[in-house]
């Protein structure tokens, strides 16, 4: 009786172990996700666009492969070398296809699959972009970040610039009968995009390119 009791116990002191050193584990790992996030919002805001996405894409989460997104586009838009950009973009928008299939919920991830979508169709032929679809992808994802967050004045900015894009490209009777781009839906989103968040510098300035 004493052995069969001694040998539960210890069971039981294994198991506790055990345990706590998952627990451990377990909150170590989620503080260095943390501190790895913390880092690449960092990098991001400090302009190294590049080391933000590589380190935000380690994280392996929703969240990460959004901001890696994001780092990447305005690193091919506003830095990379001409030749580098098309390849950027086409990582970027990987990334955020990623971010989408790892939470179908994040606007961040549709808002920057929009955006690398909308830039990588600037280094392809029209015609490539109207086989694969180019508009009707970029509207969509544009669509299902402001379905997940209709106050999110980024998305508004991106809506009004896919109408006006369409229109500087094809013409406004072109645009409206072939992808149901409008001026007066550009302009319509561009005021929700500003009435929304007026202190954003990057919105202003996208939006300011938007009406011209």
């Amino acid at each position: 009786m004493f052995e069969v009791g001694l040998s539960n116990r210890l069971l039981v002191v294994q198991w506790t172990i055990a345990l706590l050193v998952a627990v451990v584990s377990l909150s170590v790992t989620h503080l260095a996700g943390a501190d790895s996030f913390d880092h690449a919002l960092a990098a991001y805001s400090e302009g190294r666009f590049m080391e933000a996405a590589e380190t935000a894409e380690t994280l392996g989460n929703s969240s990460g492969y959004a901001l890696a997104a994001k780092s990447m586009v305005i690193h091919a838009r506003y830095i990379a070398a001409d030749p580098e950009k098309k390849q950027l973009l086409e990582q970027a928008i990987e990334l955020a296809r990623k971010a989408i299939e790892s939470n179908p919920e994040n606007a961040d991830g549709y808002l920057w699959l929009s955006r690398a979508l909308g830039r990588h169709s600037r280094h392809i032929s029209k015609a490539q972009a109207t086989k694969e679809n180019y508009a009707k992808q970029t509207r969509e994802a544009i669509e299902n970040a402001l379905r997940i967050d209709p106050q999110m004045s980024a998305a508004h900015v991106s809506m009004g610039r896919w109408h006006t894009g369409i229109i500087d490209r094809v013409g406004q009777l072109m645009g409206r009968t072939l992808f149901g781009a409008r001026k007066k839906d550009a302009l319509q989103h561009f005021d929700q995009a500003y009435a929304l968040n007026q202190q954003s510098k990057s919105n202003n300035l996208s939006l300011a390119i938007g009406l011209i």
